[in-house]
This record gives C-alpha cells, sequence and structure tokens, in this order.
C-alpha cells in the first residue's frame, strides 16, 4: 500500500485525480490552503482520505505532515487567474516560497516527487514543437504575466539539484492547456463553454489567429495513475498534452455548435490586452516523443469528444 500525498487538493487536476485513485490499495493525504467543500468533506470520509488543512508558504504547518514517509507527492499548489498571475508577491510566495517548503519538509529518500509546471516555461520561442531542451524565451521583466513562468522553472531547477543530495525520484510536467470537468472559469475552455450556456459574447485576443494544443483531463490522469506502478522511475522534465494545434477560434466555435449556443465571437482590440499587461504567447505545440519513449504515454481523447463530457458536466 502506497503512501499518496496531494498537494493543492481542492483543485480542478486535484479534484479529478482523486476520484480515480483506488482508495483501497493506496492511503491518500491531502492538503490544501482552504477547506473542501460540504459534499467533498463527505466523499473524502467515505472513502477514508485524510485531509489536513495547510498553508505551504508557512513553514509551522508541515508539523504533522512532515512526520509521514511518503512514497509518491503530487505537488499541484500553485496561482490560478490573471489576477494572482499579476501578483508578483502571490506568485513568488506560492510557487518558490511554498515548493521550498514542501521539498524541505515532506519529501525524503525514495520519494517520488510530480511537481506541475508549465508551458508557459518556453515564453514565446519561436521554434515548433517544443522539447523540454529548448531555450526558454521570455519578456521583459516589467511583464508581470513571466513571473509565473521563471517561479515554475526555477523550482524546476531546484527540485533538479535537491534530487541529488536527497536522493529523491522526480518528474516535472509541462502542462499544456489542461480541460474537463470541475475547472474555473479562470481557463480558457471553462470560460468559453459557461459563455456559451449563457449565450454571452466569447472574446478572443487580438490578433486572433493564436493555437493552442488541447488535453482531456482523463489523459493527464492516465498517466498520473500509471506512474503508481512503474518500478524505474526516469527522473526529468517531460512534456505532457496534445501535440495537435487547434486555433483558439476554431474552439470557440466549435463549443458554440456544441452547447447550440447564440454566443458570439468578438475579437479584444490590441490595446485592452496591452492594459491588461498580459503579453500573449501566439502558439504553442509540445514535442511529447520523450515521455512517449519512457513512459508509453500518449493522449486518447480527440478534442470534441473531451468538450462533450466537459460540456455535459457544466450544464
Amino acid at each position: 500500500m502506497k503512501k499518496i500525498l496531494i498537494i493543492g487538493s481542492n483543485g480542478f487536476i486535484g479534484k479529478n485525480l482523486i476520484q480515480r485513485l483506488n482508495h483501497n490499495e493506496n492511503k491518500i493525504f491531502l492538503i490544501d490552503k482552504s477547506l473542501p467543500s460540504k459534499s467533498d468533506l463527505s466523499l473524502l470520509k467515505k472513502k477514508k482520505i485524510h485531509f489536513q488543512k495547510v498553508d505551504i508558504t508557512k513553514t509551522n504547518n508541515f508539523n504533522k505532515i512532515s512526520k509521514i514517509n511518503f512514497d509518491v507527492v503530487y505537488h499541484l499548489a500553485s496561482v490560478v487567474g490573471v489576477s494572482q498571475v499579476l501578483d508578483p508577491k502571490i506568485t513568488i510566495d506560492t510557487i518558490i516560497n511554498g515548493s521550498l517548503n514542501i521539498i524541505k519538509k515532506v519529501i525524503k529518500k525514495n520519494t517520488l516527487f510530480i511537481f506541475f509546471s508549465t508551458s508557459e516555461a518556453y515564453g514565446n520561442n519561436p521554434k515548433l514543437p517544443w522539447r523540454e531542451e529548448d531555450s526558454m524565451v521570455l519578456g521583459s521583466y516589467k511583464i508581470p504575466r513571466w513571473n509565473y513562468a521563471k517561479s515554475k522553472s526555477l523550482i524546476e531547477s531546484v527540485i533538479y539539484e535537491y534530487s541529488k543530495k536527497i536522493k529523491f525520484k522526480y518528474i516535472i510536467l509541462r502542462l499544456f492547456n489542461i480541460y474537463g470537468p470541475h475547472q474555473s472559469n479562470y481557463f480558457i475552455t471553462s470560460s468559453i463553454i459557461n459563455r456559451c450556456l449563457n449565450n454571452l459574447p466569447c472574446y478572443l485576443n487580438y490578433p486572433g489567429t493564436q493555437t493552442r494544443c488541447f488535453t482531456y483531463i482523463d489523459d493527464l490522469n492516465d498517466f498520473l495513475i500509471k506512474i503508481l506502478k512503474v518500478k524505474n522511475i526516469k527522473s526529468g522534465v517531460f512534456n505532457i498534452g496534445n501535440n495537435k494545434r487547434t486555433k483558439v477560434k476554431n474552439l470557440i466555435e466549435l463549443i458554440i455548435k456544441l452547447t447550440k449556443s447564440k454566443s458570439k465571437i468578438k475579437i479584444k482590440k490590441f490595446s485592452t490586452v496591452k492594459k491588461t499587461k498580459m503579453q500573449d504567447v501566439i502558439h504553442r505545440q509540445p514535442d511529447i516523443s520523450k515521455i512517449y519513449k519512457f513512459y508509453k504515454w500518449k493522449p486518447k481523447t480527440n478534442l470534441a469528444n473531451g468538450l462533450k463530457k466537459t460540456i455535459s458536466f457544466f450544464k
């Protein structure tokens, strides 16, 4: 029986992962800075899953959890939404200080540490598809959005260095536009679905030619569950996502069609986008040959089927 810790368990990925984990074969512990909802708490009690309220930015919160020797730690805690990403204090404190506390207080020898990073780490690198060893092409320090990418990439380096000293295995996952049930409206797919269900306008940033690679949550969780049974872990950074590019405009049009919505697409003017200080990345695409080579993982869910499942949930 493995002892598993999920950090940031109340979030979108955390909720979906908890549903997929076998609570009879594993002893599951959860921590988050806020309490789960009443319905979630009743589910946790039913499955005998242990929850503890912990703010990872505060070292004295780790007293109980640090005494347990975990076999696997999923570190999902991060910042979500433009308002938080634009606040350097929240971003740096949560991602950098919070992750350092976890590494120092929770990770022990022989722990498998799974850190959820981001495709943002590649910045505006024009060379596609992105390979894990490709350069990070980030914008000016004056643009707040890059604090998020820089914080994540710094922790990637910290994990690499600390793993040599503590002797733990690690997998760093750079996620590419994961979507599905339970996702908040801070993300593009869930936001558009909810706007379409309410017949509201769907906004697309100028110039409107952006492409993304959308990955259904079940495909991510297939890997997260599979990794529990892998004996020979290959530590490193891995892209995880669908490698098929889709125009964001086409995504919106497909959601409008699937929801039978009366919503219309509107393009935000460049001046409006510039005011938010969120320098947009026009194209993103992962090279997933590395994760397939070592773990035989590739996405299975096509966009239309994933959207149908997600729309059904939000309805």
